[in-house]
């Protein structure tokens, strides 16, 4: 199996895929999306970045690679060197590399590489199944309703306030104070 393979289904678990002496994958949270042009609803997604500053071996890879195959990892090491190599000379001879399932690695003039990911897999497993739906436009119509600007014979309409019942309210409000007073004495003298 290739290499290519065991990085894209590494990459549907994990956020970074280090690939030792190239570079890391990562994968970014990307929320669902609405084409305001072609009325298109794209799920929630994976978006897959290349570093070249990620050069660390962290294991993962050479590990997943030898438990796939049953191999060492010693053995699961070379095989992703020679990968690198294989790599980095289409980089210097074609100027792209195609890793299927992942992306493609391009290299300018300068020798600096950079990442296209292939964008026609979904690698968040969340919305699996979910695929890109497409729905006519929404054509909204709005209705003016046209009001006569007065009604003859109207008579204005006065509103009537609340009142507050001030007789109650001077009878209620010592009864309220002088109970909280003695439920205090009673407390203090238990």
């Amino acid at each position: 199996m290739k290499l290519e393979t065991y990085i894209s289904e590494l990459l549907y678990r994990h956020e970074c895929v280090i690939v030792p002496s190239l570079g890391g994958f990562i994968t970014n949270y990307r929320s669902a999306q609405i084409h305001p042009v072609s009325h298109t609803l794209r799920p929630p997604s994976k978006s897959i970045s290349f570093n070249v500053q990620l050069q660390t071996n962290d294991g993962l890879l050479a590990n997943y690679i030898s438990a796939c195959e049953s191999i060492s990892f010693a053995t699961a090491q070379t095989k992703i060197e020679h990968f690198v190599k294989s790599i980095q000379n289409d980089l210097e001879h074609k100027k792209e590399a195609k890793l299927a399932k992942v992306g493609v690695l391009s290299s300018d003039l300068n020798g600096k590489i950079s990442f296209e990911p292939d964008n026609t897999i979904n690698y968040l497993l969340d919305s699996f199944g979910l695929d890109t739906v497409q729905s006519p436009a929404i054509i909204r119509t709005s209705k003016v309703v046209s009001l006569p600007k007065f009604v003859k014979g109207a008579k204005s309409i006065k509103t009537q306030k609340p009142s507050i019942n001030w007789k109650v309210a001077a009878v209620i409000l010592p009864l309220i104070g002088l109970s909280t007073y003695v439920s205090f004495q009673q407390d203090a003298v238990s």
